[in-house]
């Protein structure tokens, strides 16, 4: 029989190593200030207090941007609507006059939302995280430290052992020289593979596209008119005289509608990079030809971002026993305890400190 540790980030901070989301928070405020700010105007909506529960907040809430979309067409709808509309008859042909300043109306309204979006400067956001958190790692996976004893007590009580790390470090190879072909790194190992991190997918929100448009309702009465118009007879033409402009009002533009929906999709394909995938797959391969009568869960919190590969252990392993480790502050170990109740309602653990 095998014993299965699970190991996560509390792992790491057990052995000194500074991999908290408050240590990341702090990390980013040092490197890059505006990455800091954007991250949390735009992710977190100004509460800085969601850095502490990064991956279970991200991508929750978009009121930043609803807001951002919602007032850059206002500004692009205002400013169309104080541009030239008419021609004058002194400077020529009335209609080339109108249909020149339509289409400078509509350029100026795409430059404006395209302006609008670039500034929010989202697409880059996910890639510059994800480079400063690998740095950060790096820094500490270069660390020396000490081998923790409660680890190292249940490492030599389980001799035949394999491990499922959720972290990226090679805390568990280096300092209780364990084989590679004994670890799962679930969510990629630094400097090979590329890290997976965020959000459950269902978590994720999504603004719809279709609420982001201003209607033009004079134009859009023209537009009825059109139809009207090109309906008729040669004959019924002749005795219908359009009251603007005396020509096919299929050939005048609409002039003053506010579409930004491309952009909001824009946004919410942006956001799925935030998506944690779970690697189910090679999870499931990995413990397909395990026989498993005792699950270690070391440092992890059980939280409900991975909750896909708790369940799938207990569907494979329902009479392994737990052994699930708790932090000392009294705040943090009654949050395991409740997570795992929420995990496995009629299941016991044995929980001890780490």
């Amino acid at each position: 029989m095998t014993t299965l540790m699970i190991i996560g980030n509390g792992f790491d901070m057990a052995h000194g190593l500074h991999t908290s989301y408050g240590d990341l928070k702090e990390f980013v405020a040092g490197k890059d200030k505006s990455i800091y700010d954007q991250i949390n105007d735009q992710l977190f909506i100004g509460n800085k207090d969601s850095w502490n529960n990064f991956e279970s907040n991200v991508g929750t809430d978009d009121s930043y941007f609803e807001n951002g979309f919602q007032e850059t067409i206002e500004n692009a709808y205002q400013t169309a609507l104080d541009m030239d509309t008419g021609g004058d008859p002194m400077r020529g042909d009335m209609l080339s006059q109108m249909e020149n300043n339509d289409y400078a109306r509509e350029e100026e309204i795409s430059n404006l939302l395209y302006l609008g979006y670039n500034h929010f400067n989202f697409e880059e956001l996910y890639s510059k995280f994800i480079s400063f958190l690998e740095e950060m790692l790096e820094i500490e996976n270069k660390k020396s430290v000490k081998v923790n004893s409660v680890v190292k007590s249940k490492v030599k009580e389980e001799p035949n052992t394999k491990f499922i790390t959720f972290n990226y470090t090679h805390t568990l190879e280096k300092n209780y020289n364990i084989p590679q072909t004994s670890i799962l790194h679930i969510h990629g190992e630094l400097g090979k593979d590329e890290l997976i991190f965020g959000n459950q997918e269902d978590k994720l929100t999504n603004l719809n596209p279709l609420e982001f448009t201003e209607k033009d309702h004079e134009s859009e009465e023209y537009e009825r008119n059109c139809e009207a118009y090109n309906v008729l007879s040669d004959e019924e033409k002749e005795c219908y005289f359009p009251p603007e402009t005396g020509h096919d009002y299929s050939a005048h533009p609409t002039p003053n509608a506010v579409d930004s929906s491309d952009y909001v999709e824009q946004y919410n394909v942006s956001k799925e990079e935030w998506i944690k995938v779970p690697n189910i797959d090679e999870f499931d391969k990995f413990i397909s030809e395990l026989e498993v009568d005792k699950i270690i869960v070391i440092g992890h919190s059980l939280g409900l971002v991975d909750h896909e590969y708790f369940n799938s252990l207990e569907k494979k392993f329902p009479n392994a026993q737990w052994e699930v480790s708790v932090y000392e502050s009294e705040t943090r170990r009654d949050e395991v305890r409740d997570n795992f109740k929420k995990l496995f309602p009629a299941k016991k653990a044995c929980f001890f400190t780490l």
